[in-house]
């Protein structure tokens, strides 16, 4: 009857053994180093100093067996040397685990040295036991050190075993020499397989960590591989989006251009329309009779056809292309934006107030100057229609306190900017509106028309929920005409 107990059919040493060898594994041989190599490096030399300390203590134990066993006739290593040198590797992997890794691995290779070296004085350089542990030696430094310090430690030892060569054919010093008239024993083909079984496990263990690196390279590879496929996939597909989103703004780019095409040839036959209107409801008030109730009429006829004449004027600079500069009032082409923008502010029911300090003049380009204005205020518009609490845009002109500078400020209490979007209002085809209701253009022709044309600046700050402020600054850096000048291009303005 079999009496092992079991858990989920399988014995309970399997997981004991399991674990048991794990822990072993994580207390003296788990490398703690942080970097790829520099692990493999630890890994290996603490699997080179445990199976030592495993082999050591083998052979402690035989030669302790000799010692006993031959008494004053034992000619072996001392017991206490190797035993020494077993405590010593003992230390070594004390001092690997707590970090100190490069530190043991040339210790264990000086102690490896010295060892081998009072091998070859003892017993002679020609003991095979001597070459092959010298070959270890530069195995070991060249997997866990680097080669250049193999070579280094192979001219060590070339200079060693010279100098000990030559001191023995000297005869400075007479080693023991006994090893080569004995009869072959057991004891001397499981040293030399032990030293190859060191060598090649030291190969395969470098070998090892070498093609799992590999591997994991090759993995990381195939990794960034996948995701440059999958980027470049992503890429394209935005590309697309981008691409179908400029096609659709070029169309509208293109309808807007071809309505300021067909636009003026059409304010064109209304001026003249409204011309031959003013003109014969001028004559029939000269001519009609005296009634009061009739030239009240008439005179309400001609004040409403000059004004309609005043919108179509300003609807015309609005699509203007003109690069004329002129020295214009700033007061004027504001008021000739808010008359274009009035009728809208009131079915919305937005309060446009203005404050201006001083008529300042400005010398540049009047329509580009209007155009501005006209974009920012109908972007305050747009944003005070989405709140519901008294909506109110304030336009302040003043001169810098130094008196350099016209400053502009435009402020609404609408629904504001949020946070994350406000520094990139000014990017072309960058829009917070609804789609279809903006393109996004508005704003980065406003400041390139300040920037460039007047060498000014436009800053925005704004509060979502709150309000948004343009504040504008132009250089005072020309000489202002009269006011003269400005009252004459504003009557050439109203009679066109």
């Amino acid at each position: 009857m079999n009496t092992r107990p079991y858990i989920n059919n399988a014995p309970l040493t399997t997981p004991l053994l399991g674990r048991s060898i794990h822990r072993m594994y994580e207390l003296f041989i788990a490398p703690l180093s942080s970097t790829e190599d520099t692990r493999r490096k630890e890994f290996i030399l603490n699997t080179i100093l445990c199976v030592v300390i495993a082999l050591l203590t083998i052979l402690d134990c035989f030669v302790g067996r000799g010692v006993i066993a031959l008494g004053s006739s034992y000619e072996g290593i001392p017991f206490t040397l190797f035993t020494a040198i077993l405590l010593f590797f003992c230390y070594l992997l004390l001092l690997s685990r707590k970090g100190y890794y490069q530190i043991a691995t040339y210790l264990s290779l000086g102690l490896y040295f010295v060892s081998t070296t009072y091998g070859a004085i003892k017993w002679g350089v020609e003991l095979p036991l001597v070459a092959i542990s010298y070959t270890v030696i530069i195995v070991i430094a060249s997997i866990l050190v680097s080669t250049r310090f193999a070579f280094l430690v192979s001219g060590i030892i070339a200079v060693t075993i010279s100098i000990v060569t030559r001191l023995q054919v000297a005869h400075e010093f007479h080693p023991l020499l006994y090893w080569k008239y004995e009869t072959v024993t057991m004891r001397d083909p499981v040293e030399l397989s032990i030293v190859f079984f060191l060598i090649t496990a030291v190969s395969w263990l470098s070998n090892r960590e070498i093609e799992q690196s590999l591997r994991r390279a090759r993995s990381s590879e195939q990794a960034l591989l996948e995701e440059r496929d999958s980027l470049e996939i992503k890429v394209e597909e935005r590309t697309k989006e981008l691409k179908e989103t400029q096609g659709e703004k070029i169309q509208q780019l293109y309808r807007f251009a071809e309505f300021g095409k067909s636009s003026t040839g059409i304010f064109h036959d209304l001026m003249n329309t409204l011309q031959h209107v003013s003109i014969h409801v001028g004559r029939l008030d000269e001519n009609m009779p005296d009634s009061p109730d009739i030239k009240e009429h008439v005179a309400k006829a001609v004040t409403a056809s000059k004004r309609l004449g005043n919108y179509i004027a300003t609807i015309r600079k609005q699509f203007a292309d003109d690069d004329a500069l002129t020295t214009f009032s700033i007061e004027k082409e504001i008021g000739e934006a808010l008359d274009m923008l009035r009728f809208r502010a009131r079915e919305l029911d937005i309060t446009i107030q203005t404050v201006i300090d001083d008529d300042i003049m400005l010398h540049g380009n009047a329509v580009k100057f209007y155009q501005a204005i006209l974009n920012l205020v109908s972007n305050a518009i747009d944003a005070c229609e989405h709140t519901t609490q008294l909506r109110v845009i304030t336009i302040i002109v003043r001169r810098s306190p130094d008196q350099h500078h016209a400053i502009v400020t435009i402020q609404d209490n609408g629904c504001g900017i949020p946070a994350t979007v406000v520094e990139s209002v000014f990017a072309t085809f960058f829009t917070t509106k609804s789609y279809g209701q903006g393109m996004g253009l508005g704003l980065s022709q406003t400041r390139e028309i300040i920037e460039q044309l007047f060498n000014g600046t436009i800053e925005v700050s704004s509060t979502e929920h709150v309000g948004t402020t343009f504040t504008i600054s132009i250089p005072l850096s020309y000489t202002h005409a009269s006011p003269e000048l400005s009252h004459s291009q504003a009557t050439d303005t109203d009679d066109m």
